[in-house]
């Protein structure tokens, strides 16, 4: 576990590519840049909090992460649909508001039957 929240970090994720065994990773209210590669093919992470960063891009960075449980993006810059979540089978946390997402009613009600909680 790796918890760095409001710490007012900045820069990229790259250096966390080498963290393959990382399986929760506290890092909101920093002002990190960049996007989600870092963490593409992480099966073992779990929990990801990326929440109230400057992040952009796409979700495509966490295809793979398939035990992903609880995932916060909330308050960044992302773009793209949900499609590279849909292997996520495990995801009952989903906060995805206030970035630029296109979010279909099918990916919606996907993801509101699969999670507990959710805000996208």
């Amino acid at each position: 576990m790796l918890a760095l929240s409001n710490n007012h970090l900045s820069g990229g994720l790259e250096p966390l590519r080498g963290c393959a065994a990382l399986s929760k990773l506290y890092l909101t209210h920093n002002q990190f840049t960049g996007g989600l590669e870092p963490f593409e093919g992480r099966a073992a992470l779990h929990e990801l909090y990326l929440s109230n960063n400057r992040l952009t891009g796409t979700l495509r960075g966490l295809e793979g992460c398939t035990s992903l449980m609880m995932l916060h993006l909330y308050d960044n810059q992302l773009t793209g649909d949900l499609k590279s979540l849909m292997a996520s089978t495990l995801l009952h946390e989903l906060f995805l508001a206030d970035n630029q997402l296109t979010i279909g009613e099918e990916d919606r009600a996907h993801f509101e039957r699969q999670c507990e909680l959710s805000c996208i």
